[in-house]
């Protein structure tokens, strides 16, 4: 199997993403901009006319080359304010925590009141389903224990 790491320009912004299946990614990215997802790449697209290229810069056979590759592009580029990734490809544990963490937030603080209500209601709901669970789980491990002592007399 062929990996690319591809490019995406539109003006003078740039985006870095790899993929096994070109056509279809670019598919997928032209998708995504004419339903009106509001990640950085497209709303920069949608400014600039929907006009943007996608070009193959390098093929690999081996998934983490090209990971890495994409990495190291995107490493390179990320403080640069024509660059519209937001994150770097690869994170560790806790730059993963750390960013969903901030995405959670930025949620969050966008969410309107309605929508806070019903998300408090179903944490709530989720919450009484759990300690539920975890009261039924210990009534059978009680009485998992008493069969298993009853057996060994």
């Amino acid at each position: 199997m062929v990996f690319s790491v591809y490019k995406i320009s539109s003006g003078d912004f740039f985006y870095y993403g790899f993929t096994n299946n070109i056509h279809k990614r670019l598919n997928g990215h032209k998708s995504r901009l004419f339903s009106g997802c509001d990640y950085k790449l497209y709303k920069t697209i949608r400014d600039n006319n929907n006009v943007f290229d996608l070009e193959s810069l390098y093929t690999y056979e081996n998934r983490n080359d090209a990971l890495n590759k994409e990495n190291l592009l995107i490493k390179t580029h990320l403080d640069n304010d024509k660059c519209m990734n937001t994150r770097k490809s690869i994170l560790t544990r806790e730059e993963r925590r750390e960013s969903k963490k901030k995405d959670y937030q930025k949620y969050r603080d966008n969410m309107s009141d309605e929508k806070k209500i019903i998300f408090l209601n179903k944490k709530k709901q989720y919450m009484r389903s759990k300690r539920r669970k975890e009261r039924f789980n210990k009534r059978i491990q009680f009485f998992q224990n008493f069969i298993n002592e009853k057996n060994n007399i």
